[in-house]
């Protein structure tokens, strides 16, 4: 999605030609099929394509660009493609007034990725490093002057592991990577003293915010959830409430409301607040005096 900043709005975006069937290789969550990578960057790729297919021909250009919210109009863009092809595969976030970008340019090019931070008024690149990236399929995180990176894929065709990359904001310099994790999709999401990442359908890893060691991990076998965090409270799908500081327990679920399980709950002000992908249905529920008050509210 697109960050609002002042009177503009600020999108990331790549921009090439696509077909209905491209000739990039799929390389599907194993790691059997680097083999299969593409030697080049010739051919064409598929507007439907997977986070684990790191393959962007040559014309697909990386760009963040600002539009004025009241005209409409252009106000900059910047351009990435001197570094790399690509752009579907990036993500942005603002923090203490100040633009964060990390994009994904794939195996086959001598810069597999870069991160910088610019300026949201103007576009101009405030430092910028290629040495550590979102590596496809996940937000990046930001908070207390630090920058949390994740991804479906290895940083590299070399490496057999993935990582969440914690970076100092101010200059895009490594605080620590984490101890291998199998995937971490989506978002790394903050907590007071922890992340969580999460692999589709497998482990989910909470990690040491301090150090990026893993304090310990489990498998509900979730979907593509969208987790949130409140306090010591993993919030997943269907509104289920884990306590990530005890065990791992659940602490409350239900009702059932999304069979594809691709999206997290959120809390506000003391309530929980959630969307049901598949059907739309929106739901808030309630604790403690306020839940024993409240009536049914299909009655």
């Amino acid at each position: 999605p697109p960050v609002a900043y002042k009177n503009l709005v600020i999108y990331m975006f790549g921009t090439g030609e696509y077909v209905p069937k491209g000739t990039g290789i799929y390389v599907m969550r194993s790691a059997t099929k680097l083999k299969e990578i593409p030697k080049t960057t010739e051919g064409e790729v598929s507007w439907l394509y997977s986070h684990d297919n790191p393959f962007y021909p040559p014309g697909h250009k990386a760009l963040v660009r600002a539009w004025d919210i009241e005209t409409g109009k252009e106000v900059w863009t910047k351009d990435f493609s001197e570094l790399g092809s690509g752009g579907d595969d990036a993500t942005i976030c603002l923090m203490n007034d100040t633009l964060y970008y990390s994009c994904f340019f794939g195996y086959m090019v001598k810069t597999k990725g870069v991160t910088a931070a610019m300026d949201p008024l103007t576009g101009r690149v405030l430092w910028q490093t290629t040495q550590y990236y979102a590596t496809q399929g996940c937000a990046m995180s930001g908070e207390n002057g630090r920058l949390y990176l994740g991804g479906y894929n290895p940083p590299d065709e070399k490496a057999t592991s993935c990582y969440v990359h914690c970076l100092n904001a101010a200059d895009g310099s490594l605080i620590w990577r984490s101890e291998p994790v199998t995937k971490a999709i989506n978002v790394s999401t903050v907590g007071r003293d922890f992340i969580v990442a999460y692999a589709y359908g497998g482990d989910t890893f909470v990690i040491d915010k301090k150090t990026g060691k893993i304090w310990h991990k489990f498998n509900d076998k979730y979907a593509c959830t969208r987790f949130t965090l409140s306090g010591p409270y993993l919030l997943g799908t269907n509104v289920d409430m884990i306590d990530v500081s005890s065990g791992n327990k659940l602490v409350s679920t239900g009702p059932a409301l999304d069979p594809r399980e691709c999206v997290g709950a959120s809390v506000s002000n003391g309530r929980i607040y959630y969307t049901g992908q598949a059907s739309g249905l929106q739901l808030c529920a309630t604790y403690g005096s306020e839940a024993a008050a409240q009536g049914s509210p299909w009655k």
